[in-house]
């Protein structure tokens, strides 16, 4: 098993999981060209994402989500706890 680093993108962070030349990766930051230079310093090709999830819908958090892509993504849904 082998965990990636996370990167700090300004207030955005992007973590990532990688297993058998594949990386799942919990959140997508700005914008895609800023998530490929970031992923670039961690040594994580951007083609080995296979999975994307999202912990909300802020612009820092689903940036560089591509609609064309084949990348899966799934979107974590909490329930409103009234806070």
């Amino acid at each position: 098993m082998h965990t990636s680093p996370a990167s700090r993108e300004w207030i955005a962070n992007i973590f990532c999981y990688t297993k058998d030349g594949t990386t799942i990766m919990i959140d997508a930051g700005y914008s895609y060209e800023r998530l490929k230079e970031k992923m670039g310093w961690l040594d994580i090709d951007p083609a080995s994402i296979r999975h994307i999830l999202l912990t909300h819908q802020d612009t820092d958090h689903i940036g560089a989500v591509e609609t064309d892509s084949a990348v899966s993504v799934l979107m974590v849904d909490f329930p409103d706890t009234g806070g």
